[in-house]
C-alpha cells in the first residue's frame, strides 16, 4: 500500500503489461506462501534455539544464499 504509489510514480505502469495470471501467481507465492512459511519456521527456530540463537540465523541468510546459488543456479559469487 505504501510502496505501490511510489513505484508507479517513479517507474510508470510497466506492471500493467504483465499478464494477470502471472501477477497473481507471484502475489500468492511471495505474499502468502513465503510469508507464512518464513514466520512459522522463524517462530519454531526461536522456540527451539532461544531468541539469541534464532536471531543469529538472520545474519546467515546472505552467506547461505550465495553458497546455495553455486549448486542450484550455477552462479559463482564475485567480489
Amino acid at each position: 500500500m505504501i510502496y505501490a504509489p511510489i513505484y508507479l510514480a517513479l517507474r510508470g505502469f510497466h506492471v500493467v503489461a504483465v499478464p494477470l495470471a502471472d501477477l497473481m501467481v507471484q502475489v500468492i507465492f511471495q505474499g502468502i506462501v513465503v510469508t507464512i512459511i518464513s514466520l512459522v519456521l522463524y517462530g519454531r527456530a526461536v522456540a527451539v534455539l532461544g531468541a539469541s540463537g534464532g536471531s543469529a540465523f538472520g545474519a546467515l541468510v546472505p552467506a547461505l544464499s550465495a553458497l546455495l546459488a553455486i549448486p542450484l543456479l550455477g552462479e559463482w559469487p564475485t567480489t
